[in-house]
């Protein structure tokens, strides 16, 4: 099972399987740990015993896009919304549900940052994601020209709501700019992850 697991048809891909097939096998382990098995009313031995683990892999990241042909690209081809999308992973490190809840009342358009926190909309995935992010000032330039302009509470605007409950509010402006990153020559499984 480890092997076959852990074999896969790109080296990302590759990495994130023997990842995930280490921590089964170290979750399985620790079924029989000793501090476990002194609760048990009989003996076993570990039958995970002796099975090793694949050698740690990297996590360290190494950006597979060039950035600023992109960000030039995407200013001159993508409709306003899937732009905002865009500069929000891009320039922000915002993962997909950030962006998707991400209200206007959490940037700082005097200050020129953005304050990510808890919402009654917005639930961050982690304590740690929450923090102060300095906003470029280019960027900032175009968030305040959006401001500006909004029409609701939501940076990212959408007509309607999502058809599913599990969709994203902004699925459509997300599909949009997947179609684009990959005809740009992203081919990451997640293409907004891999601008963060």
């Amino acid at each position: 099972w480890k092997l076959a697991y852990g074999k896969a048809d790109h080296s990302d891909e590759e990495r994130r399987k023997r990842t995930s097939a280490n921590t089964y096998i170290r979750n399985a382990k620790a079924l029989f740990a000793p501090k476990v098995a002194k609760h048990l009313s009989f003996e076993v031995e570990n039958p995970f015993h002796g099975i090793d683990f694949f050698k740690r892999q990297s996590h360290r990241y190494v950006s597979q896009i060039d950035a600023e042909t992109l960000l030039d690209a995407a200013m001159h081809e993508l409709d306003q919304e899937p732009l905002k999308v865009f500069l929000l992973a891009l320039m922000c490190g915002l993962r997909a549900g950030e962006v998707d809840q991400l209200s206007w009342d959490l940037i700082d358009l005097e200050g020129g940052k953005l304050n990510l926190r808890n919402t009654r909309f917005l639930k961050l995935k982690s304590e740690t994601s929450a923090g102060s992010i300095p906003l470029d000032p280019d960027f900032l330039a175009l968030l305040r020209g959006w401001y500006a302009k909004r029409n609701g509470d939501f940076v990212i605007e959408v007509p309607g709501r999502p058809q599913r409950r599990r969709d994203y509010r902004c699925q459509r402006h997300f599909r949009n700019l997947y179609e684009w990153l990959r005809n740009n020559g992203i081919t990451a499984p997640k293409p907004l992850h891999s601008l963060r």
